[in-house]
């Protein structure tokens, strides 16, 4: 179940918008495709948050997709109203309230997101330090063996070992 932040109810998952969906022609329900977007990114900003404090890293992987896909229709439902200004502007005064307040909580929950990344990233970057390190030691208690000018194979464990580490994704 997620939770309804534009009006405080429970919803299902089903209620999360797909990614490509008609955009409302009326101004006032464009504006609330927008609040039941941002509803959904919520839930998912949430639901990460929570993962990343965790250490859930198979429950975050699972909601790149969604949170991408969602995030696909947020910018279009914002591209929709910003096309539409003039209605919008005549909308009901409480819904762009709403809209607006709604706006200010969703900064508010991307920023604790934000560092729940960057607590993460800190420790997935200390973890690398210390298998890199640890790569290092382990290979400078074995003896080195390397190739020497003439081309014959050297045995010098006072000789430095080089490392490097290679990342793709």
């Amino acid at each position: 179940m997620k939770r309804n932040f534009s009006s405080n109810t429970t919803t299902s998952s089903a209620d999360t918008p797909p990614a490509v969906t008609p955009l409302p022609e009326d101004p006032a329900k464009a504006l609330q495709d927008v609040m039941s977007t941002i509803d959904a990114l919520r839930n998912l900003y949430v639901q990460e948050t929570e993962m990343l404090s965790n250490a859930d890293a198979v429950g975050f992987m699972k909601l790149q997709d969604e949170k991408l896909q969602t995030a696909h229709h947020y910018q279009r439902s914002i591209s929709n109203i910003l096309s539409k200004r003039d209605g919008v502007r005549a909308a009901d005064p409480a819904l762009k309230q709403r809209l607006a307040e709604l706006y200010e909580e969703f900064s508010a929950d991307i920023q604790q997101n934000q560092k729940a990344l960057g607590s993460m990233r800190q420790t997935t970057d200390r973890l690398k330090k210390t298998i890199s390190r640890a790569t290092r030691d382990a290979a400078r208690k074995k003896s080195a063996l390397n190739y020497g000018k003439d081309g014959a194979l050297n045995s010098d464990p006072k000789r430095v070992l080089s490392t490097g580490l290679i990342e793709t994704a």
